[in-house]
């Protein structure tokens, strides 16, 4: 990279000596010299480009001096890096110098050997600065990407109440995601007339890469769960589905259930996922697991499914592992057994109540301690006959 050096000074022999002292470094390619006779002119020269990287510049020059020459400079941004020409004991100037912003000095009689290695310095240090430029820059565009697919992510999560709803149920999800996006997703829709489909999530890693695999789940189990296929069938062939693209090393736990809101029966199925919460007036408890391991891994897994009656006034709660795992300053974590007595002591009054009080009672339990994962919590209520 050819270093590009102004040099402003007001004696006319300092071009030629500066040619014939760097000859060898100009043949090469690796400085290249521009001349200006003072400050006003060395400005003008800045201003219109292109942009030199270091600036070597006399204090006392006709016009604009060096000084005046430096604060434009330095005003005008981190580069480029400007070295003053000072006479030998003059610390007056030394000092009003540095405190402008000068990168550096070199005095009169100039001697080469110094001027050639705080020119070495000076490269050095505009090499480091253009690294972080240009690392500001990647950063900023990962920022930007990371704002837009989080964006993308909160327009798939539903609000409000599924296309085709009737009135005998409530249905609420929401997630608070530990980074900008997430792993964690929900899902809820009309299978038909009279059954509501219900999903919670969680994609193995953060980050982007969990955010796309998180989509492609949520797409692909719709799609599957649509059909009108079982619990235990829909969960089983979404993991035909991701297990063909197992080498990309992200997985999926599950929790799928199936409401007949004219019954109230439930029909749900797990996969690698935390047991559901089934919330009626006497209190709650934890609903037992279905046969089946963690959805993506193994081709061929099978997956079974088990059945709940909810009486009107009950709901069932899914959440993801970062409710029970939540952890405090202390280290100590929420743990699956405090969630029952919780939710035991919260009022069934709507679905959305009933998700942000095991929400909020997640993030109390975290204090100031930084959020380690995604927390999720979709909870559905029965209205039955009473809506």
């Amino acid at each position: 990279m050819t270093l590009s050096i102004l040099v402003v000074d007001d004696e006319p022999d300092v071009p030629l000596l500066i040619r014939q002292r760097f000859r060898t470094q100009i043949k090469e390619g690796q400085i290249a010299f521009t001349f200006a006779a003072n400050g006003r002119e060395a400005l003008e020269l800045i201003d219109a480009g292109p942009g030199f990287d270091m600036v070597l510049s006399d204090i006392n020059m006709p016009e604009m001096d060096g000084l005046t020459l430096l604060k434009n400079v330095t005003e005008r941004g981190p580069t480029p890096k400007t070295v003053m020409v000072s006479a030998y004991g003059d610390m007056e100037n030394i000092r009003a110098a540095m405190n402008l912003g000068a990168f550096d000095f070199v005095t009169k009689p100039i001697d080469f050997t110094d001027l050639q290695a705080t020119i070495d310095k000076t490269r050095h240090e505009l090499a480091l600065i253009k690294e972080a430029l240009k690392t500001r820059d990647e950063l900023v565009g990962v920022r930007r990407e990371l704002d837009l697919a989080a964006r993308i992510q909160r327009a798939l999560v539903p609000r409000g109440m599924p296309e085709g709803a009737n009135s005998r149920f409530d249905v609420y999800g929401d997630v608070k995601p530990a980074r900008e996006v997430g792993g964690d997703f929900y899902d809820y829709f009309m299978i038909d007339k009279r059954r509501l489909g219900f999903v919670i999530g969680d994609v193995s890693g953060k980050g982007v890469g969990a955010a796309l695999y998180m989509a492609v789940s949520r797409t692909l189990l719709y799609a599957t769960a649509v059909n009108g296929l079982g619990a235990a069938q829909v969960v089983e062939r979404l993991n035909t589905l991701l297990a063909r693209d197992a080498d990309a090393g992200l997985y999926v736990t599950i929790c799928y259930g199936i409401l007949d809101t004219a019954s109230g029966m439930v029909e749900y199925a797990t996969g690698g996922h935390p047991p559901p919460f089934i919330v009626r007036t006497s209190g709650a408890e934890g609903l037992p697991l279905t046969d089946g391991t963690i959805v993506g891994i193994m081709d061929g897994a099978s997956y079974g499914a088990r059945v709940v009656q909810l009486e009107a006034g009950d709901a069932i709660v899914f959440y993801t592992d970062g409710v029970n795992e939540a952890v405090n300053e202390a280290g100590e974590e929420y743990t699956i057994a405090r969630i029952g007595p919780f939710l035991s002591g919260t009022p069934v009054t709507s679905a959305e109540a009933l998700s942000n009080a095991l929400i909020g009672e997640a993030l109390r339990h975290t204090g100031t301690a930084p959020q380690s994962d995604d927390i999720t919590v979709l909870s559905v209520v029965y209205k039955g006959d009473a809506a």
